[in-house]
């Protein structure tokens, strides 16, 4: 992991985060999470199960390498999630952690919280019903899932996040545009993005299998090469072509490959002193494709 974070030239990603996690709602925010019942059957059966184990095994170690990896993870995931939310208060900053989003140490903690929540609830069964505990403990187990899987399926996650995935697949015309890339580009074909929009959110020269030079979103850039060099490139890539300055474009797109394309939303093209070196090839009611012609190729070829 160290040799990776050396590596990391964006660090966008690393420190992406939930408002809900941030340092001045974290506290509230955990308040919800924790105050609920699954909470209070840990707080009601970890202790017995920890009474029952000292009284039936009082001193073989072998027992306790599980509970033992259980209570580190907890603690240690509950820790980097305090650390990641408050990494930019003082003094915070000089803690050598990795730039893990703090949603991530949220996940590790809610793992070791259900694992712990089994283990409740499995003691607790059993204290109250010794003869038939295995059987009680299915039932239970049955019934909690299917009184959660209502609500697990119509969550925010699911409901909302499908909702707006369908609005982008109509608004882009059924992502044809993407079907458009795949057939008439190469597999080297490099793309450049003109302009921000929720065209670009949807990454689609990416979703067709072909690269970008930059996104505007460095949240979900690549973390091993350097957003803000790749923003410029593309600016300037961009006033090249405006400028209908072809050898320039060429000299600038060289380290990123074959660069022929420029993508926009549609009304938003990109406007050249020549633009027959930078025509329309595709257009539908989300977005706009040009074709770059560099140096030495005929227009409109």
């Amino acid at each position: 992991m160290v040799r990776y974070q050396w590596r990391v030239a964006n660090d966008a990603p690393g420190k992406f985060t939930w408002s809900e996690l941030d340092g001045s709602d974290v506290w509230g925010f955990l308040r919800d999470f924790l105050l609920r019942w699954p909470m209070l059957v840990i707080a009601i059966g970890l202790p017995l199960w920890v009474v029952q184990r000292r009284r039936r095994h009082p001193s073989d170690p072998t027992l306790e390498t599980g509970p033992s990896i259980a209570a580190t993870w907890t603690v240690v995931s509950f820790g980097g999630l305090l650390l990641a939310a408050y990494r930019s208060s003082a003094g915070i900053g000089f803690v050598p952690i990795p730039d893990t989003p703090a949603h991530h140490y949220l996940l590790a903690f809610s793992v070791a919280l259900c694992i712990w929540f089994a283990v409740a609830l499995d003691t607790i069964i059993r204290v109250l019903l010794r003869r038939w505990s295995a059987l009680a403990v299915a039932a239970v187990a049955v019934g909690i899932t299917a009184w959660s899987v209502p609500g697990w399926r119509n969550r925010s996650d699911f409901v909302a996040g499908r909702s707006v995935a369908q609005s982008t697949y109509a608004q882009f015309d059924h992502f044809a545009a993407v079907d458009w890339i795949r057939a008439h580009t190469n597999d080297d074909d490099t793309f450049l993005n003109y302009r921000t929009g929720p065209w670009n959110d949807a990454m689609l020269p990416g979703t067709a299998g072909r690269k970008s030079v930059a996104i505007n979103l460095g949240n979900f850039s690549n973390p091993f090469v350097d957003f803000d060099a790749r923003q410029e490139d593309a600016a300037r890539m961009l006033q090249a072509v405006r400028r209908c300055e072809m050898e320039r474009f060429e000299r600038l797109a060289r380290p990123y490959g074959r660069v022929r394309f420029v993508i926009s939303e549609t009304g938003a093209s990109l406007a050249s002193s020549c633009p027959d070196r930078i025509p329309t090839v595709y257009r539908d009611s989300g977005v706009t494709i040009q074709r770059v012609n560099p140096p030495g190729r005929a227009p409109n070829s």
